[in-house]
């Protein structure tokens, strides 16, 4: 209803009245015409009501014939009333948008049926509720999540990019509103195995997130064929998390094997030792280079030969190679021990030893 409606409807109501109260009170009237007061008055009251509707009009509305809530200056308010009238809606909602009266544009965008137009005019003007609505009407559902996000409402922004095709950034977003389950699921359809297992982790769901990291690992080993020293940081520690799981878990020889193509050899030794397989243990342990826990494990099992062997080995990593023919002839391999005293200079030992062997 315009302005110039309500105050006529506002007349209409009183007018009535008005004449109820003059026609029940005396009739007094004016000396000088013979015209009843009461009529002297009621009319005096429309003509300043009727005054001030003009009044209204020019001033507030410049003549355009239509009520603005923004501020506009006089020629654009006119302009504005001639598109109206002229049935030019979208052309009026231009007019206004052009001058910064972003709720007006979006009114006349709305009643002109653009909601797409309807919707920008609404987020310029900050009315961000009712922006998204018209969004969502347009079929434009990426707007609607754009503003979603802009004002951190993850979870409906989430909604949104998903509906729209956008799964990657609708999952990032669930993340974010720690709807881990659901960010977790498109992660996974997704074939982002880390991004997964780290939402699964975070539901506590090690099992999971130990199945999901397990991919990510052989994934990434094939990118570098094999070569664990190529792995980043960040894919050892998920190898990692999967070895530890399998340990929780008693598969200790799993976990001993994703630990060694991890590059985590002495890990994988532990593992080993701990799964009771003492020789696939001390080759790892000899191949970190740490020959003297390989003889510790022979020691403990009473294999004194087999443990003066790793010890020989030990030796020999620290040069000393009379020390390492000592212990190969306590480990009873005299030719290799005889070679060593050879190169020691030790001839007569040597001698001793091939004979031995």
């Amino acid at each position: 209803m315009t302005l110039f409606q309500a105050l006529f409807y506002k007349l209409a109501l009183w007018l009535p009245a008005a004449q109820a109260a003059a026609d029940a009170a005396p009739v007094p009237t004016d000396a000088g015409s013979g015209i009843p007061v009461g009529d002297i008055v009621k009319w005096g009251v429309v003509a300043l009501v009727v005054v001030g509707i003009v009044v209204v009009l020019r001033k507030v509305l410049g003549g355009s014939g239509v009520t603005l809530k923004g501020k506009v200056d006089r020629d654009t308010r006119k302009a504005i009333g001639q598109r109206v009238r002229s049935g030019d809606l979208l052309g009026a909602g231009d007019l206004a948008y052009q001058e910064r009266a972003y709720e007006d544009a979006a009114d006349f965008y709305v009643e002109g049926k653009d909601s797409v137009r309807a919707a920008d005019a609404f987020a310029q003007g900050g009315k961000r509720s009712e922006a998204i609505q018209y969004y969502k009407k347009a079929g434009q559902p990426q707007r609607a999540a754009e503003l979603y996000e802009k004002a951190s409402q993850f979870r409906p922004a989430a909604h949104e990019y998903l509906a729209c095709g956008e799964s990657e950034r609708a999952a990032k977003l669930f993340m974010q509103a720690k709807d881990y389950r659901k960010a977790g699921e498109i992660f996974e359809e997704l074939g982002r195995w880390q991004e997964s297992g780290e939402a699964f982790d975070r539901l506590g769901l090690r099992d999971k997130a130990s199945e999901l990291f397990e991919r990510y690992f052989e994934q990434e080993l094939q990118l570098v064929r094999g070569n664990a020293r190529k792995l980043s940081p960040e894919v050892r520690e998920k190898a990692v998390f999967v070895a530890d799981f399998a340990e929780s878990q008693g598969e200790m020889l799993k976990a001993a094997k994703i630990r060694e193509r991890a590059g985590f050899v002495v890990e994988a030794a532990q593992a080993l030792a701990a799964a009771r397989k003492v020789e696939d243990a001390a080759k790892l342990y000899v191949a970190a280079k740490q020959p003297m826990a390989a003889a510790k494990l022979y020691e403990e099992r009473g294999d004194t030969k087999k443990a003066a062997s790793y010890r020989a080995e030990a030796a020999l990593l620290r040069g000393d190679h009379i020390e390492a023919a000592n212990e190969l002839t306590s480990a009873g391999e005299h030719l290799r021990a005889a070679d060593l005293y050879v190169d020691a200079g030790e001839r007569l030992k040597a001698a001793a030893q091939f004979e031995l062997g």
